[in-house]
């Protein structure tokens, strides 16, 4: 039950760390989503399954990853118009940011489904909400809510 609730907690943190930086206006706004859903994203991983210092370089790995995933829509993939296949790439790359979670027991194929679970939901959420709160919102909460997938 403990359990149950970190992971809520700090996946509503994410939703608002997530939204708070999509708002902007103040230096350091992009740093919020891309540090602090990053390392609310380990803390999840950590809730779940104990952390151990010899897998120092995996977790590192996993921050760098996120917060590479994190920067950006990838909107290039039209011209710079944001559509479906840029929310897909966004979630999916979302997912595939915990690749170096393998050397820590997370197995491969868990990784990839719950890369396309992100992949999905995010696409789904962008192009049907229309809401800008919702939006970001449920990208954060989605983002740090889905790391128990990894551990199944």
């Amino acid at each position: 039950m403990v359990k149950i609730l970190w992971v809520l907690g700090l996946s509503v943190a994410c939703g608002i760390a997530y939204h708070v930086a999509g708002l902007g206006g103040f230096k350091g706004a992009k740093l919020i989503r891309r540090l602090g859903c990053s390392l609310l994203a380990l803390g999840v991983f950590f809730a779940l399954k104990s952390p151990q210092i010899r897998h120092i370089w995996s977790y590192l790995a996993f921050l760098v990853l996120n917060y590479g995933a994190l920067s950006t829509y990838h909107d290039y993939l039209n011209r710079g118009e944001e559509n479906w296949l840029c929310w897909f790439a966004t979630g999916l790359f979302y997912g595939l940011a915990a690749l170096p979670l393998i050397w820590c027991g997370v197995h491969w194929y868990l990784i990839i489904a719950r890369a396309i679970f992100l992949a999905i939901s995010i696409m789904w959420l962008r192009g049907k909400t229309g809401k800008v709160f919702k939006e970001e919102f449920f990208s954060g909460l989605l983002y740090c809510g889905s790391i128990p997938i990894l551990l199944l």
